[in-house]
């Protein structure tokens, strides 16, 4: 980079802990909710596979010699889902920044435009 060219960054963000929040497998349309899905363990696996026949859902438990295989029923909620890991994103406008400044959206477009009108750049 040449001497005296300012790197400007650019970022609209939507963090997790104020622009999200924790949802169903139904709302974020889990395709384990949807379609099912299997649960292949170590025959060995005795602790985990404690925890599923306590889970409360319903399964089909495959036994085999060196595996064990769970097949879950659609329509439950996933391991993904029970530990809340699904998100869906709240109506809330991204937070756009300059560098480390905060901005409103139309200050934000309006000076990335300018600043990329100044090196040749092209926005649309």
């Amino acid at each position: 980079m040449g001497a005296g060219i300012l790197t400007i960054r650019y970022r609209a963000l939507r963090p997790i802990t104020s622009h999200w929040r924790i949802a169903t497998c139904a709302e974020v349309d889990c395709p384990n909710h949807l379609l099912g899905w299997k649960t292949i363990l170590p025959a060995t696996d005795l602790a985990n596979m404690a925890l599923i026949r306590r889970s409360g859902l319903s399964f089909k438990e495959i036994p085999g010699v060196d595996l064990t295989t769970f097949v879950f029923e659609a329509g439950q909620e996933c391991f993904e889902g029970q530990a809340k890991r699904h998100r869906t994103r709240l109506e809330r406008d991204p937070i756009f920044l300059r560098n480390r400044e905060t901005m409103e959206p139309i200050q934000w477009i309006d000076n990335m435009n300018e600043h990329l009108n100044k090196f040749g750049g092209k926005n649309g």
